[in-house]
């Protein structure tokens, strides 16, 4: 059997990354272009981009969704 180079706390925080990269992706693929255009320009200095939260919040109920592998 071969050993992980990961600790169980290290494989824990990259599978939930996993999940939350998966939600992003999906979620992203589907929006229409002028909605990713937002998202792609935002840099995070603007909290109250309604577009931006709305895909943000989308994402986490997604990510959370994914049920653990384990």
């Amino acid at each position: 059997m071969k050993k992980s180079k990961y600790s169980k706390e290290e494989a824990k925080i990259l599978e939930i990354a996993l999940k939350y990269k998966l939600a992003y992706d999906e979620i992203y693929e589907h929006l229409p272009k002028w909605k990713q255009e937002i998202i792609s320009a935002n840099t995070g200095q603007f909290n109250n981009d309604r577009v931006v939260s709305e895909f943000a919040h989308e994402v986490c109920r997604v990510a959370e969704e994914i049920k653990e592998t384990e």
